[in-house]
């Protein structure tokens, strides 16, 4: 290689030639409109570059609770407590209710909601309890139901099962969520 061939490029970067301008960041203000009733996240990509669909939240609030008053319940959906909602903007898939210590699990279809959460206890009659805990009803509604069932495991001397229900509100979430 010539000598010439060798100090060109280094006298064509010298002169500003073949060296690109560094360029200057853009700042961008973007508005934000507010919170529709359903608030949608972006979709994700996954590993694989599919798309994952939007997921939409609502608030849920626990507005009346029916039980009889002598039953202990060892239920995660009380009276004046607030959830989220979380479920395909699609409305078809996978969804999940989130509460302060429990998530509720389950399905959505064509706007249909349900929704379950299970535990085990022991109780102070010495026998162990399930519970099942369900939310159902249409996204459409102004509420959605909540049951509570309990059974004893096959022990005796176990107390009467207990049973309740409540109503959970569903609305947005305020625009600062």
């Amino acid at each position: 290689m010539s000598r010439l061939a060798k100090t060109l490029p280094a006298l064509l970067l010298s002169l500003g030639c073949g060296a690109a301008p560094k360029p200057e960041p853009i700042v961008a203000t973007i508005a934000v409109p507010e919170a529709p009733a359903a608030v949608a996240s972006t979709p994700t990509a996954s590993a694989t570059g599919s798309t994952a669909p939007q997921r939409c939240s609502l608030r849920l609030q626990v507005e009346r609770e029916e039980k009889v008053e002598s039953c202990y319940l060892e239920t995660r959906v009380h009276e004046g407590v607030t959830g989220e909602l979380r479920f395909p903007c699609d409305r078809h898939g996978s969804a999940e209710a989130i509460f302060e210590d429990a998530v509720f699990s389950g399905d959505l279809q064509g706007g249909r909601i349900h929704l379950h959460f299970e535990r085990q206890f022991p109780y102070d009659d010495h026998c162990t309890w399930t519970t099942l805990q369900q939310i159902d009803g249409s996204l459409d509604a102004e509420f959605l139901s909540f049951t509570y069932d309990e059974q004893a495991a096959e022990q005796q001397g176990c107390m009467a099962a207990c049973s309740a229900t409540a109503r959970l509100r569903v609305s947005s979430f305020a625009p600062d969520h």
